[in-house]
């Protein structure tokens, strides 16, 4: 798998759990993303909703001598950030955290549900994906005043994902 075929196979994955809150979810940051994009299917009258955005900001290389010579095999680990670009016009900043929090379950929850992330059985699966050390790491801004009552907070979900390559 390249770069790319990782992060699109990881939005696909995640775009296909259909998680609750979540508008739109986009294989890498888009060159112009609009609020209304974290509303994208929800039912009417909605009042919280999230857009994810995903980036891989590290890759690695390991060799792993299997096989004999000229058999061996790569490790690639790729660091995944889905950033998550929350939006609500909840009256009260403690009911949209909440709206967040629950979105950002739903994701931990699905990122957890399969950790080939849909790639089981393909000829280039991910391995494994949240899995081991560094695990899932999350890191959320404080709710921030968008302005005319809308409030915007910021998360970065953080793991890696894990292939064998032929080297």
């Amino acid at each position: 798998m390249s770069r790319s075929t990782v992060r699109h196979a990881i939005a696909d994955y995640l775009t296909a759990g259909a998680i609750t809150g979540v508008g739109t979810i986009f294989a890498s940051p888009p060159k112009l993303s609009r609020t209304s994009d974290a509303l994208v299917g929800a039912a009417p009258g909605a009042v919280s909703g999230a857009v994810v955005y995903i980036e891989i900001t590290e890759s690695f290389e390991i060799r792993v001598g299997l096989g004999g010579t000229g058999a061996g095999k790569k490790s690639v680990h790729h660091t995944v950030q889905c950033y998550v670009f929350f939006h609500s016009v909840q009256r009260r900043a403690e009911d949209a955290m909440d709206d967040h929090d629950d979105i950002i379950e739903g994701l931990l929850v699905r990122i957890r549900a399969d950790r080939t992330h849909g790639t089981a059985g393909s000829e280039f699966p991910i391995l494994q994906a949240g899995e081991g050390d560094p695990g899932i790491a999350v890191q959320t801004s404080l709710p921030k005043d968008a302005g005319g009552g809308a409030i915007d907070i910021w998360t970065s979900i953080k793991f890696d994902a894990e292939e064998f390559i032929t080297a």
